[in-house]
């Protein structure tokens, strides 16, 4: 929301108001757009998909707040209508197995293995050897007592080999 608030053509798309003519208020609420703390309230669904969250606004809903907290007077819209945002996303794994949720798209220089963080590229080198070993006839559990770790966190980064590879 901050980042639509902070941005004067956005806000005008939002409300639905001509840019041009109410070009002096949409400043006005892009100067004060930090006091706007509960804008948010605003935000009646919010859509989650594979690689995109669509939040969806309801206008009215905002353009009262706004007039409210900041004084203004925009036109009035159908109490139903309401404004999507799509905003990119995509996810990672940390290095203890937490899904990671990061804006914006997953470019390609991402999907190159050698731009990982050192930890994952470590273990996916890790998964990989341990693959071979496995695929050659070693156990998960004799790799994972030679390497005295636990036979799940062998067992993921194999898996996790497998995925990247």
């Amino acid at each position: 929301m901050r980042e639509h608030l902070s941005d004067a053509r956005k806000i005008a798309n939002i409300l639905q108001v001509d840019y041009e003519q109410h070009l002096l208020a949409l400043a006005h609420v892009v100067d004060r757009h930090q006091s706007l703390t509960h804008a948010a309230t605003a935000i009646k669904k919010i859509t989650v998909d594979i690689d995109t969250l669509t939040v969806d606004i309801q206008i009215s809903d905002l353009r009262r707040y706004i007039d409210e907290v900041l004084s203004l007077s925009f036109p009035a819209t159908s109490a139903d209508a309401v404004y999507k945002v799509i905003f990119p996303y995509h996810t990672r794994r940390s290095k203890k197995g937490t899904v990671v949720i990061r804006p914006g798209k997953l470019t390609d220089k991402t999907n190159d293995i050698f731009d990982l963080p050192p930890i994952e590229l470590k273990n996916l080198v890790r998964g990989v050897v341990w693959r071979d070993e496995h695929f050659k006839g070693m156990t998960i559990r004799q790799i994972a007592s030679r390497e005295n770790l636990s036979e799940g966190f062998v067992g993921r980064l194999i898996h996790y080999s497998v995925e990247i590879c």
